[in-house]
């Protein structure tokens, strides 16, 4: 799947349904550098590993994690995302 297959994934609504989610569980703050939305920071829900062909909302609450957007950047920088 290319980057374009897998943004127009992250428009369906069990994406924003799942990604609210984990949001909500994480308290609206990042687990990296425990920024939250009060401080003004865009919010992403970061998968820890991905498995081919399962759609991104099909993960265990434990595969996704709430970034913000810099700590999102680099988690992709420093880290090789598996993918089985």
């Amino acid at each position: 799947m290319d980057k374009e297959e897998y943004g127009i994934l992250l428009k369906d609504w069990r994406w924003k349904e799942r990604r609210s989610e984990i949001l909500q569980r994480d308290d609206y703050t990042c687990q990296r550098c425990y920024a939250d939305r009060s401080d003004d920071v865009l919010l992403n829900v970061h998968h820890k590993y991905y498995i081919e062909g399962r759609m991104p909302w099909d993960y265990p609450d434990d595969a996704l994690v709430t970034l913000c957007e810099e700590c999102h950047k680099k988690e992709h920088q420093e880290n090789e995302i598996e993918i089985y």
